[in-house]
């Protein structure tokens, strides 16, 4: 107070006074420019972010392209999508991370595009205008998710009777192979050599598959990480239960 007071000695009446009214002009503007920042911050609690552009939803999209073909793009029409899209959601009720900005069945086309094309990220995200980091969610997402569910509801998980046999093995139980299926090269670098088949020199998943002579997919495993062993693969999957079982 004693360094505020010292400003004011040796004024006039008349220049205290003026002193005095520009404090409060000086105050009053600095209490309205809080109020206006206030304001602000509680408008932008309130208010939802703006999105500069809707995301990718294959539902609009077909409603708007009346001649769109999605049998051309991937192997499922889109009353067949919906099906698998509902079995998803029946199966993962009250899961958390259901909560995305894309509809199921956007998730199951993008990736169903995207493995059934074996096109890179690079060229078919700006197709559909979605970021790549976020074209690599939905296929992480639909792969660790989605994919089991469905082999669960639609591979028979045990070796179906037939009178076939292989021609060079009639003995066999099933025929088994792993393969790579390439795709996106990871964001972060300590997924990179995960997903890195070293054999092939390319990034992807490892899909293993067990069908019996008739051609039938029994059983199948998905591993994310390519850079896994085949044997391992096996000897940490199912499917070598079906064959003890078998034998």
């Amino acid at each position: 107070m004693s360094d505020e007071s010292d400003n004011f000695k040796g004024l006039s009446d008349e220049e205290f006074l003026q002193e005095i009214q520009k404090k409060r002009e000086e105050a009053a503007i600095i209490s309205a420019v809080q109020n206006k920042i206030e304001t602000e911050e509680m408008e932008d609690k309130v208010q939802p972010k703006r999105r500069s552009k809707p995301d990718f939803n294959i539902e609009s999209y077909i409603q708007s392209h009346p001649n769109f073909e999605i049998t051309s793009y991937i192997k499922f029409n889109f009353a067949e999508l919906i099906e698998l899209s509902d079995l998803v959601s029946t199966k993962l009720h009250g899961w958390r991370g259901m909560h995305s900005s894309f509809t199921i069945p956007t998730q199951l086309f993008i990736a169903l595009l995207y493995f059934s094309s074996n096109i890179t990220i690079e060229k078919i995200s700006p197709r559909l205008q979605i970021p790549k980091s976020s074209f690599h969610r939905v296929i992480k997402l639909v792969v660790s998710k989605y994919f089991p569910i469905f082999e669960n509801e639609f591979l028979p998980q045990k070796l179906i009777p037939t009178e076939k046999d292989f021609s060079n093995y009639p003995s066999a139980a099933g025929a088994l192979d792993t393969t790579t299926v390439p795709h996106y090269t990871p964001l972060r670098k300590s997924q990179q050599k995960l997903c890195y088949d070293y054999k092939h020199k390319k990034n992807g998943v490892k899909i293993q598959l067990l069908v019996n002579a008739d051609g039938i997919a029994v059983h199948c495993d998905i591993e994310p990480n390519a850079s896994i062993h085949d044997k391992r693969m096996f000897d940490n999957s199912d499917v070598k239960h079906l064959l003890i079982e078998k034998n």
